[in-house]
């Protein structure tokens, strides 16, 4: 059981980028369509909508890719949920079968006004097996191979960078004098070399820097727009998340998934998670996009 319930919990691309939904839901469609328009499952008598099983076929698929546009409200009003950072392979498994279900749904309606197919639960049961085989079975398909796909990329990406860091952690070249970053209502300088990484909290900034064995955490008024103007002349410094701006030369480690790359700046400081362009943007950024 442990086995599948770690399958289960692995990192897979969520919907953060809306336009991953509406992929998603079109591929259904048209599994749909080619379902309907070969197969004939509620039409075996040929009693196609104007005699053309095209037409009745688009009916269903049009219907259906609608009804899962509606479902797309849940993605906009719980879009942390839905995020890259906390997608999982079981998540879109359920969120497969809760479409299925819902595209069964609809089609049973159609069915209903059509007078086709019985209209109670067996009929049901049997749009809903047609449904599953047309839809459910390749678009799981579909998703293994992309999980494993986007699983040996990126693990190939983080690789290439960590060996990356280890190189340049031999060549890095700090000035002799120091350079300071510019930070509004602080008055001690803070040079670069000892900047680890800015965090944004509604108005406040966390601003942790490397100290003799440890960290030190500074708290100021602020916001990371700001920041990341009055310092963009620091090539080191980049905004790698909406809510962190890293010293890309305090990076340790990266991790690879299917939905993105963990960065580690400190052993005692949480990991950040980037996903999509973000993610994209720091590969292109460590030098290592032609590796991609």
């Amino acid at each position: 059981m442990n086995p599948i319930i770690s399958l289960l919990n692995r990192p897979h691309p969520g919907y953060e980028a809306f336009n991953a939904y509406i992929v998603s839901i079109t591929a259904m469609s048209v599994g749909i369509f080619l379902a309907l328009t070969y197969m004939h499952p509620f039409d075996s008598d040929g009693t196609y909508i104007l005699g053309s099983p095209i037409l009745t076929a688009s009916l269903y698929a049009a219907a259906s890719l609608v009804m899962m546009l509606m479902n797309a409200c849940w993605i906009k009003l719980f879009p942390s949920f839905f995020s890259d950072e906390r997608w999982t392979i079981g998540k879109e498994i359920i969120h497969c079968i809760f479409q299925i279900v819902t595209v069964a749904v609809i089609i049973c309606m159609i069915n209903y006004i059509r007078g086709m197919l019985p209209t109670g639960f067996s009929g049901f049961l049997l749009v809903l097996w047609v449904v599953m085989l047309s839809v459910l079975l390749p678009y799981l398909t579909a998703q293994i191979i992309l999980h494993i796909y986007y699983v040996k990329r990126r693990l190939n990406k983080a690789a290439t960078v960590n060996i990356r860091l280890m190189f340049d952690k031999k060549e890095v070249f700090h000035p002799v004098d120091p350079q300071f970053i510019h930070l509004k209502r602080y008055i001690k300088p803070v040079d670069v070399n000892s900047f680890i990484m800015a965090e944004s909290k509604e108005d406040l900034l966390m601003i942790t820097l490397s100290s003799e064995g440890g960290m030190e955490e500074l708290i100021i008024r602020g916001t990371l727009d700001e920041f990341e103007a009055e310092n963009a002349h620091f090539e080191q410094l980049f905004r790698c998340h909406n809510n962190y701006v890293i010293n890309s030369d305090k990076i340790t480690w990266v991790e690879g998934n299917a939905a993105g790359y963990r960065i580690m700046m400190h052993p005692k400081l949480p990991s950040i998670f980037l996903t999509g362009e973000r993610g994209k943007e720091f590969i292109k950024r460590m030098g290592v996009e032609r590796y991609a």
